[in-house]
């Protein structure tokens, strides 16, 4: 058997649905999971006077503002100077429409159909179908991954921030401490984004023993990781598209051929 043949009989299958199925409701899983860990990773950041709002890290920077020795180590006091909401909530907006609402309603569309063995194997050959199929899909592939590459050069760029924040401590914590510059600096770059502690206080009044820590980083490797999954969920998803029509077009002229017994213009 022919591969033609083999992708023919397996579009043919309810099987191929139950694929489609499966990425749609795995795309809407990460879609969920991507937006709520934006959402938590900005409320990270809510303090009730200065940031009702929480943060938006994404593309966002650190000032250092001033060192506070008062506790057993130093503590470097910085500023958050927040990104655009805008990013954040493009975010937050692209995953719930895009990749959580469209995927869940085709997903639940096809289930219906199969649970009640009205397979509609007929609709998905049309021509016109399968070209709006593959340009949707080829369209959340787009956001998907603009949304993937601004959640990780945005957080990138806060988290280079922040270390710029650290180093320029480094040469007055050192003279103070007695401890080398070059120490210091040597671990703090064997340090990771998420190692970087940070912690806010709920009141300006409030010493640094009552601070809370700042829990972000968790939400945002989330937010990267969905995010990336889900290109390539897209993609897989594109591929189906593509040799669903590619298919469909080879079975219409092989139809077409039989009837007629002649080899049929191009017309699909």
């Amino acid at each position: 058997m022919r591969i033609e043949d083999c992708l023919c009989e397996c579009i043919s299958s309810p099987r191929w649905l139950i694929v489609r199925i499966i990425l749609y409701f795995l795309s809407a899983i990460l879609g969920i999971t991507a937006a709520i860990s934006m959402a938590i990773a900005r409320g990270a950041f809510y303090q009730k006077i200065l940031h009702p709002n929480g943060i938006c890290v994404l593309y966002g920077s650190t000032t250092l503002k001033g060192i506070d020795y008062g506790e057993d180590e130093p503590i470097r006091v910085l500023t958050f100077n927040e990104g655009s909401n805008a990013t954040c909530n493009f975010i937050i907006a692209i995953n719930s429409i895009t990749t959580i609402a469209l995927p869940l309603i085709l997903g639940i569309i096809l289930l219906i159909s199969i649970i009640r063995r009205k397979f509609i194997v007929d609709m998905m050959q049309n021509k016109m179908v399968d070209i709006g199929m593959l340009i949707f899909s080829c369209t959340v592939l787009i956001f998907a991954f603009i949304s993937g590459v601004i959640a990780s050069s945005g957080y990138s760029a806060w988290c280079s921030s922040l270390f710029e924040s650290f180093k320029s401590a480094i040469k007055e914590i050192a003279e103070r401490e007695g401890i080398s510059e070059d120490d210091l600096t040597r671990g703090l770059n064997s340090l990771r984004c998420h190692q970087l502690p940070l912690k806010m206080k709920a009141q300006q009044t409030d010493s640094w023993k009552d601070a809370d820590d700042i829990n972000y980083t968790g939400p945002m490797d989330s937010l990267e990781g969905a995010s990336w999954v889900l290109v390539v969920v897209w993609t897989v998803i594109c591929i189906i598209e593509l040799l669903t029509l590619f298919v469909n077009r080879r079975r219409v002229r092989r139809s077409t051929s039989k009837t007629t017994g002649t080899v049929p213009e191009e017309k699909y």
